[in-house]
């Protein structure tokens, strides 16, 4: 049931792949720096424990001026969060979750993006012309293997089913990163009447980080990405 599957039955795809299979524009590109995917690499740092919030409690500090610190540099061997990882180290200043989803949206993409082509289930796309002549473009990428991001499709709704009773963590972290993305996935979180958090098993000492990126998401997304 989990959307982990890379084509065949022994690989896995992280959570932020998975979204970044999700970003599908009408013209079949894939939008190249969305924030669900750089949201999904500070999730899989949070749940690593390499990252937390230099203030804890939300009732001190209004939510976007809350900072997100590196507490344990080591790498997690997870391509994007540890790219996420070293820029924090190297930056070495606390930023607000709400600055960091943006701020990581292209490194984050850079990497699952070439990740992904590498395993044929995307195609790198020949880069366009530079913007102006002299303003270099981001590269864009086309999906080649619909299967897999099918797979994420019908994964991700058969897990909103039994949200309430699976314990697997990073599951219900994807369905929370979906809930809170812009409108092209779901978007229903930032509505701000369903709640932003729907799954139950985050381990307590990570769920005020884990909130807080979630909250980063509508604000970065602006509703698209």
């Amino acid at each position: 049931m989990a959307p982990q599957h890379r084509g065949n039955e022994n690989s896995t795809l992280s959570m932020a792949e998975q979204l970044f299979l999700l970003n599908e524009g009408e013209d079949g590109r894939l939008w190249r720096a969305n924030s669900l995917s750089a949201a999904a690499a500070l999730v899989e740092l949070a749940l690593q424990r390499r990252i937390s919030l230099k203030d804890p409690e939300p009732s001190k500090k209004l939510p976007m001026s809350r900072k997100l610190v590196v507490v344990d540099a080591t790498p997690t061997g997870v391509p994007e969060a540890d790219r996420v990882l070293a820029l924090m180290v190297a930056d070495s200043r606390p930023r607000s979750a709400w600055a960091m989803v943006p701020r990581m949206a292209g490194p984050v993409a850079a990497v699952v993006g070439d990740t992904l082509a590498g395993r044929a289930i995307v195609e790198k796309l020949e880069p366009r012309r530079p913007f102006l002549g002299i303003i270099a473009r981001p590269p864009q990428y086309r999906l080649l293997d619909r299967q897999v991001q099918r797979h994420v499709q019908l994964s991700d709704s058969a897990t909103r089913v039994v949200l309430h009773t699976t314990t697997d963590v990073r599951l219900g972290a994807t369905v929370d990163l979906i809930r809170n993305g812009g409108d092209f996935v779901s978007g229903e979180a930032g509505s701000g009447i369903q709640p932003l958090m729907k799954f139950e098993g985050y381990p307590a000492d990570v769920r005020g980080t884990i909130e807080a990126i979630l909250q980063a998401i509508g604000v970065a997304s602006g509703g698209g990405g």
